[in-house]
């Protein structure tokens, strides 16, 4: 019986070691609270993560890492589930010890004893910054123009479904201006893809910069581009608009000609194409069609 007992103290001094090997070398970020959310361990990647040491939040709350990001009504929807599932999974923003602000998905499970009562909660959690960038990249590609910056076609029509709907609800009108610089195959045939990819970023932005605030300016081909004008009580109050990205296009732009081996002037003009939603009453792809 002796032996015995020796044997399953061995063995629970041995679990105990794994036990804590795992804890201590886990890639997760692992939290223990008590009953009252006062931490009574944390692991080495929690600190390599939050940039706390254990000695700096021992006793504290998780509320330290509070973001801001979430409002109250987040952490009461937080609690409710904890309370009532024994668990919550979900993704969370918290704050670092430096002050940035990072994203991590995280599980928290109550652990209760024989009686049913919490005990503790035990936290795991993972910094997904990583992927929020990723995902944010593939956004970017999937609705922005690479080279400009602006929006693409996809992000365009999307943008003026909702300025449409806006108008029906405001009873206001918007006006899509298809705008297309003339002869600028001529300007890459003659001095290069650099000089005309110089004129167009510049180009982009001198007329982004003449509409107002509320339009949109989005690049949907080479050399096209499309401009929503917006919250407008009658069309003739989109005139100047027009006036000024015609004006915007035909700025002159500074560039280098790998071919020419030297610093020019170059400027284009524009020819444009509009169409008056909803006196136009057809949906946001056949806007662009009519517009062209």
């Amino acid at each position: 019986a002796f032996n015995r007992v020796i044997n399953k103290t061995g063995e629970l001094l041995q679990t105990q070691r794994m036990a804590r090997i795992v804890f201590e070398n886990s890639l997760e970020g692992i939290t223990v609270t008590d009953a009252n959310s006062r931490i009574q361990l944390v692991n080495k990647a929690f600190s390599d993560t939050t940039g706390y040491t254990a000695e700096e939040v021992i006793g504290k709350t998780p509320g330290l890492l509070k973001s801001g990001k979430q409002g109250e009504d987040f952490y009461t929807n937080f609690w409710d589930a904890l309370q009532r599932d024994g668990e919550w999974r979900g993704e969370i923003w918290n704050r670092r010890k430096n002050g940035v602000v990072y994203p991590e998905l995280l599980t928290i499970s109550a652990v209760r004893d024989g009686t049913g009562r919490v005990q503790n909660y035990v936290a795991l959690f993972t910094d997904i910054t990583a992927i929020k960038e990723h995902e944010s990249q593939l956004e970017r590609i999937a609705h922005y123009d690479p080279l400009t910056g602006l929006p693409n076609r996809l992000l365009c029509v999307e943008q003026m479904r909702q300025a449409m709907a806006h108008c029906q609800q405001a009873q206001h009108a918007l006006a899509v201006v298809y705008l297309d610089l003339d002869n600028f195959r001529a300007i890459n045939d003659s001095y290069g893809h650099d000089a005309g990819e110089t004129m167009l970023v510049e180009l982009a932005q001198v007329m982004k910069n003449v509409l107002r605030d509320g339009d949109m300016l989005a690049r949907i081909g080479g050399d096209e581009f499309v401009a929503v004008i917006t919250d407008l009580a009658q069309p003739q109050d989109a005139y100047p608009v027009f006036d000024r990205l015609l004006r915007a296009a035909s700025h002159p732009v500074a560039v280098r000609s790998a071919a020419h081996a030297t610093q020019l002037t170059l400027h284009v003009s524009a020819s444009m194409g509009i169409t008056f939603y909803p006196q136009d009453n057809v949906d946001a792809d056949q806007l662009l069609r009519h517009a062209d």
